[in-house]
């Protein structure tokens, strides 16, 4: 995956997201996911909250039956509606939500994990090499006991 350039995480992140839009139903395991990941990272959508309105027939759908006037000029799911004005359908009847998508954050949340697997990664390999180091400096030379020079 590496391979393919330096937007291999950016690419898989969407790819991941389009995906999981794609299979949200409103209700499953799916859209809980995009519940907690548009609340935790402050977002709406992959790229913004038109995301909902333009590429989600499902939510479209979903909305059609919540049995609300929808009065919103776009319509979203609650989870997009700004903290404080967060309540059941608010994504249906007013427009208080995130401007940004999800897209960017993951992405910085990915890349910001790799960042630390591979300082960790340096670290223990700069102990590994200064261990080995050690071992030929300081220990060269010294006799080493065998079980063999101990029972002549």
């Amino acid at each position: 995956m590496l391979s393919t350039g330096k937007n291999w995480v950016p690419e898989a992140a969407n790819s991941t997201l389009t995906q999981m839009f794609e299979d949200w139903d409103g209700d499953g395991p799916v859209s809980r996911s995009w519940d907690i990941l548009q609340e935790g990272y402050l977002c709406c959508g992959i790229e913004d909250a038109y995301d909902w309105q333009n590429d989600s027939p499902q939510f479209l759908d979903y909305a059609a039956h919540q049995h609300v006037n929808i009065t919103a000029e776009l319509i979203y799911p609650d989870s997009c509606c700004e903290i404080g004005s967060r309540y059941k359908n608010c994504g249906l009847v007013e427009n208080g939500n995130y401007e940004w998508g999800c897209l960017y954050g993951v992405t910085e949340y990915a890349l910001y994990q790799a960042l630390i697997a591979g300082g960790i990664i340096c670290v223990i390999s700069g102990m590994e090499f200064i261990s080995i180091t050690w071992t030929f400096v300081f220990g060269a030379g010294q006799p080493v006991e065998t079980p063999y020079k101990l029972y002549q």
